[in-house]
This record gives structure tokens, sequence and C-alpha cells, in this order.
């Protein structure tokens, strides 16, 4: 027999077990969400999903450039003759200085294609009409030749900072006063670059006009002007744009010293360019850039580069040094004639000349 007792705890003991069995048969609460994150302040980055990750565009430099040159087919087709003889061609390190420069230049579509141009054809570079920039031309195309990263530096330099630093401890200043409607047939290059090389040349108390010709500043000089460039400012030029130890040497105009000065020049050119370098000769008040030398027994041919037309010509050396002023060289590997570098008293600037001029006789063709 059960007492009362214990059968009040067996109906608490079922009662208990069945309050169990309902509890299990519930579904279970769903999780509650975690509260926001704030926003991150500091700190490392907060890692980014992959499909917000940045998808670089694939183009690389040298298709920049031809982008910005779009509307410029002769800059194109310069830009591909650059790359075909390896100028663009990067380091090992994936990099190229020439394409670092221009890449400057790619919001000035205008002068990055003017700049290409030169440096693909650097003897056809032209100084326009009318003015007095042979020598710096002549100046710019052997920069052109000979070290294409410097010029397109010394271009974008000018275009955005407003002058270069070029050797020496030299500094070119951009011109941006000038009347450019007087400046209308130069280049861009020309327009940026001339200016600046001949207010360089003709030094403190000069100041260049659109045309090339400087003026007195100072004082001292009152009414003085120079309608082109002297031998003094070509030596000037070349040592701050190429470097080494520039110089002149004169052609005597006496009977007794003529013959001597010729020759002498005529091996002072043939030695510099055996040497890598260009020497510019300045007949007729213009400057002319010699490219090529080869003897021969009336006084050897001379490969000349006009900055008044942009062509190259071979010449008789001696008849065209006949009527030549000076020789500007590089002395740095050559010992000159002493008595032919005492600068003369009538220098003619050398300035631009003419296409008469500037082109000579018929005796000095060849």
């Amino acid at each position: 027999m059960f007492s009362p007792v214990s059968q009040l705890q067996n109906l608490w003991q079922l009662a208990h077990m069945l309050s169990r069995v309902g509890a299990a048969a519930q579904p279970a609460q769903p999780a509650q969400p975690l509260p926001p994150q704030p926003p991150q302040t500091g700190g490392a980055p907060a890692p980014v999903q992959p499909g917000d990750t940045f998808q670089p565009s694939g183009k690389d430099s040298r298709t920049r450039l031809n982008d910005a040159l779009a509307s410029n087919p002769a800059a194109q087709a310069a830009l591909q003759s650059l790359e075909n003889r390896g100028k663009l061609k990067p380091n090992e390190q994936g990099k190229n200085a020439l394409v670092d420069q221009l890449s400057r230049l790619s919001g000035q579509p205008e002068l990055l294609g003017q700049v290409v141009q030169d440096l693909a054809h650097p003897g056809k570079m032209k100084q326009g009409k009318d003015n007095k920039f042979c020598a710096q031309t002549a100046t710019l195309s052997d920069l052109a030749r000979e070290s294409p990263a410097r010029y397109a530096r010394v271009a974008a330099d000018l275009a955005l900072n407003g002058s270069s630093k070029v050797l020496g401890g030299a500094t070119l200043t951009a011109q941006k006063d000038l009347d450019q409607s007087k400046m209308g047939s130069m280049s861009a290059t020309q327009k940026l670059m001339a200016p600046a090389l001949a207010e360089y040349a003709n030094g403190a108390g000069m100041e260049v006009d659109a045309k090339g010709v400087s003026h007195a500043t100072d004082a001292r000089k009152t009414n003085r002007t120079v309608a082109g460039t002297f031998s003094t400012g070509m030596e000037k030029m070349q040592q701050a744009v190429l470097g080494h130890d520039w110089d002149s040497q004169y052609i005597d105009d006496s009977k007794k010293g003529h013959k001597h000065s010729v020759d002498s020049a005529e091996r002072t050119i043939h030695s510099n360019l055996k040497d890598g370098e260009t020497p510019q000769v300045s007949r007729n008040g213009h400057w002319f850039n010699v490219t090529g030398f080869r003897a021969t027994p009336d006084g050897g041919r001379m490969t000349i580069q006009d900055p008044l037309t942009g062509d190259s010509r071979t010449v008789n050396a001696r008849h065209f040094l006949n009527n030549a002023e000076a020789v500007t060289f590089d002395k740095t590997e050559r010992k000159p004639d002493q008595e032919l570098m005492a600068k003369p008293k009538k220098e003619k600037p050398g300035g631009g000349g003419n296409a008469a001029g500037s082109g000579g006789s018929v005796e000095d063709r060849c």
C-alpha cells in the first residue's frame, strides 16, 4: 500500500518530468545579431572585401604617352621611332629616364609632341623664320642628339617649374613676358627653350626679345643690342647643357694668317668629331653644326646642319671655312692653337642669316 505522502511525491516527479519534455520540444531561439561596429578612425586599415579591390588599368607609360598624342600622328610616329631604336626600353628596375621625363608633359600634348619629334629627328630642328635663335637651335639639336632624357627634362622643367638647373651650377629661366604673336613660326619647344638659352648666353644686363635680339638693361650699356649670339655665348650654352670645356678659335682674315687658321680649324673640327663631339661654325652671321668630316686632298668634306632650314648637306670644308669667323669646340681632349684663341674686336654675332646667306655660294656645295 502506498502512503499519501509517497503518492504526492510520485505525482510531483511525474509533473516535473512532463515540464522538461515540453521545454525540449520548443524550437531554439534565433541568435541575436551583433551590434554594428563603429567606423575605424585609426590604426591598421580595415580589410577590403575582394569585390572592392582596385583594378589597375594595365596601361604602361608607353601606352599613356601614345594616348596623350592621339591627335598628333607625326608625334606618334616619332614615339614609335624612339621605341624601335631602344630609347624607351626600361632598365633592370623597370625604369626609363626618358619615359619618366616625357610623362611629366602628358598634360601638355602640343609641347610633348614637339619634344618627341625633336628627339626622333634632332637634325631637322628649325629655328623658325625671322628670328635670331640659330645658335640656340644648334645647341638644342646637340642636346637632343647626345642626351635625350636631359633634353626632355629641361623642356619639362621650364614648362612646369619656370626654370631648369643644368650643368656647372647654371640655371635656365623660362622667358614668360615675350610677345607670342611674334614667334608664330617657331615650334613649341623653340618658343620655350631657345629664349631661355639666349638669355643665359648673353648674360646679366641683357634681356632677349621674341625675335632673339638681346637688349641692354644695364645703364653702362645704353642702346646696346646683340642680334644673335657671339662665340662666347655659344661656349656657355654648350657647357651648360652638354658639359666639358668649350672654347672658340677664330679665322684670321689677314693674308698672312688666313690659311694657317683655316687649316687649324679643319684639324680641330676633324678631331672633335672623332671624339664624339659636335663643333659649331659661325659663318656669314649664322651658326651651323658640323656633324661629319671626311679628309680629302683639297681640304676635306664637311657635313653641316643648318638650323634655318633643318637640312644637312656636304660642303668643301676649306671653301666653307674661308668665309667663317669662328669654330666653337670641346677642348677637353685637345690642345688648341693659342694664337687663334684671342677674340677679335669685331666678331659678328651669329643670329639667323637668311636663305641665301646661310646656304653659301655654289662652290660650297658638293
